[in-house]
């Protein structure tokens, strides 16, 4: 079966990666206006996740996962 990808998939693989996201990165990439609600998700489900701030960022969080969570 071929299904489209969810903003969550998409964000939780490219966190996988490597990849460090910011809402800027999460909204270009792939369409996600609402990246602290998919962090919050995939916390849910186990994954531990760090948020950066850099000081001066206006509060905007930038996440980074530390370890793989249960999956789910």
């Amino acid at each position: 079966m071929n299904r489209l990808k969810t903003q969550r998939d998409a964000v939780l693989d490219a966190l996988l990666d490597g990849d460090i996201l910011d809402a800027k990165k999460a909204q270009e990439r792939f369409g996600c206006y609402r990246l602290a609600a998919r962090i919050r998700e995939l916390r849910e489900a186990g994954y531990l996740i760090l948020s950066l701030r850099e000081p001066g960022s206006d509060g905007f969080a930038s996440y980074v996962l530390i370890e793989e969570g249960g999956g789910a």
